[in-house]
């Protein structure tokens, strides 16, 4: 049976004299028999308490004591835990008979002690670690920094390589120069991503040698790892030896042409070139698609546009008799349409606030015809794949609602107006803490639709002129809200209650009278701008922000 740390302290003096003198530092602990044989007893009485059902605090303070003497004993302290289980067993009668002037002194001499013992241990370790360093440099293989530090090539990668600012995606395994793992992401079955400049000097040193798909062995000397700091399951003064493999460099790194992880969404193509198109990866197999579910989200992205597309969508790859394969799906709609030579006389003038200025600047060039990538005309293929992605959210729906000021309508300028969007029908847990929310990447997706400038979730930026008794949604008592103010979001994740957001589009730019352009040489030029060109588009802005939506949900759900 095992005893609980009344029995362990007393366990210890068993068989000794009647009266002993326990000698603790420059402290003095005496038990007299009678002391010794009032312990036992209660040794004895707890005995039968563990034997019968016990209280609950009973067995919590028992695992406590005994978990607190495993971390002394795996941190090698030296301690006793015979007399710490007597003290803990005085102190609770409030019988110690040391005072905080008589144990003060102890303990810091034990501080003293124990670090001077560690130094020496991390004397050894060096030691060692050193003898180790100098044989593993006979390896012809085995190469050396002026550092100290040393490597050896298992695996050559043919990327770039990474700087002391990158942020990086590494597997790898550490080991004690005795072999004994202390830590291994390939175990864990998880690679880590970190800043370059935050680990040790090591690592930031030797994974600059590496390139992109590379693995490595880095034997690490003392003074570029953890120094004489004991880490526990590294002991002070350690030399550590890392196998690593740089999976990738910038791992979170913004991208043009994806959207997504683990439903991604890859386009390409100009406004006037011969076609557009886009790559669907991660999509499950098996998926009966609804071929005519996306040509009429394709039909109303296209309903009233001057510029006449049939949009005559060809899938290339992932479907087979409209069943998906589980591999990427390949998809083209041509440009049949394309009108290039109406943009000739834009070939070296800047049009006020559309994308030609900052492309220029950026890239040294641009597409002029009908502004290339920066066009709507590559919102199709947003449509295409988000039709795709609402046929996988099964119970979940997505609507939308158009509002335009009426007197700007009747203006003969161009005009803006928001889409308001609703999703019904999401579990609670849908987003995660921090810079995973689910409000913030409904954000990204929507501001990144051609002439979105604004986002807005619930009650929005009316909630900046509420009081805060206003602004709570009240509960219901089936986990409801009386409310909707926060949008169906509360700290970046679903509460279930609809989602609700509005995206604000800002007038179109090509305006249908003159207007100025600045030349590349910096003089300014009046024209009329030519192309077909919408006076609103917020109406056929509705299914992209649909498209987005599903393509943004998708990537949490699946």
């Amino acid at each position: 049976m095992k005893k609980t740390i009344l029995l362990m302290a007393t366990c210890a003096l068993m068989g000794t004299a009647a009266a002993q003198d326990i000698q603790i530092k420059k402290g003095k602990v005496t038990m007299t028999e009678a002391q010794y044989n009032e312990l036992r007893a209660k040794a004895d009485a707890y005995d039968k308490m563990i034997a019968a059902p016990a209280k609950f605090n009973d067995s919590a303070s028992y695992a406590i004591g005994r978990d607190i003497f495993k971390q002394w004993d795996a941190q090698q302290l030296g301690i006793d835990g015979h007399f710490a289980g007597l003290a803990m067993i005085e102190c609770a009668a409030k019988q110690s008979r040391l005072d905080d002037a008589a144990a003060t002194p102890l303990l810091q001499r034990f501080q003293q002690e124990f670090e001077l013992r560690n130094n020496a241990a991390a004397r050894e370790n060096i030691r060692k670690g050193e003898e180790y360093m100098r044989q593993i440099s006979n390896n012809k293989s085995v190469y050396t920094t002026k550092s100290g530090l040393k490597y050896r090539r298992v695996k050559e990668g043919n990327g770039k390589r990474p700087k002391a600012t990158d942020k990086v995606k590494v597997h790898y395994t550490g080991k004690l120069i005795d072999g004994k793992v202390f830590d291994s992401s390939v175990e864990r079955g998880a690679p880590m991503t970190f800043p370059l400049n935050q680990v040790i000097p090591g690592w930031t040193e030797g994974l600059q040698l590496m390139d992109e798909g590379s693995k490595y062995l880095l034997y690490v000397p003392y003074n570029l790892g953890y120094g004489t700091r004991d880490m526990g399951n590294i002991p002070a003064g350690s030399t550590l030896v890392f196998e690593i493999e740089l999976l990738e460099i910038n791992p979170e790194k913004w991208s043009m042409n994806t959207f997504g992880e683990k439903f991604r969404l890859t386009t390409y193509g100009e406004s006037h070139g011969p076609a557009v198109g886009g790559i669907i990866d991660g999509c499950p197999a098996g998926i009966a698609v609804d071929l005519d579910a996306i040509r009429r989200d394709l039909a109303r992205r296209r309903n009233g546009a001057p510029r006449q597309e049939e949009d005559d969508i060809q899938f290339l790859s992932g479907l087979r008799d409209g069943i998906t394969l589980g591999t990427p799906i390949a998809f083209e709609i041509p440009n049949r349409d394309a009108h290039p030579d109406d943009y000739a006389n834009l070939e070296h003038l800047f049009r006020p606030g559309h994308a030609d200025f900052t492309y220029f600047k950026k890239y040294g060039l641009r597409e002029y015809r009908g502004s290339g990538r920066a066009s709507a005309r590559e919102t199709v293929v947003r449509v295409v794949a988000g039709s795709l992605a609402k046929q996988l959210l099964n119970g979940i729906a997505i609507s939308t609602s158009v509002h335009v000021d009426p007197a700007a309508e009747q203006s003969g300028d161009t005009y803006g107006g928001t889409v308001q969007c609703t999703v019904t029908g999401l579990p609670i847990g849908l987003g995660e803490p921090i810079f995973g929310k689910l409000n913030a990447h409904l954000a990204f997706a929507m501001l990144s639709i051609p002439s979105a400038i604004g986002f807005e979730m619930g009650a929005g930026f009316s909630t900046a002129q509420m009081t805060g008794s206003e602004y709570i949604d009240r509960w219901n008592p089936d986990g409801s809200t009386r409310t909707n103010h926060c949008g169906g979001v509360q700290g970046g994740i679903s509460n279930g209650m609809p989602v609700e957001f509005r995206v604000a589009f800002h007038p179109v730019v090509s305006l249908p009278h003159p207007v100025e352009c600045l030349h590349e040489d910096g003089s300014l030029h009046t024209l009329t701008i030519g192309g077909r060109h919408d006076l609103c588009q917020v109406y056929r802005a509705a299914v992209v922000v649909e498209a987005m939506t599903a393509l943004t949900l998708a990537n949490y759900l699946l």
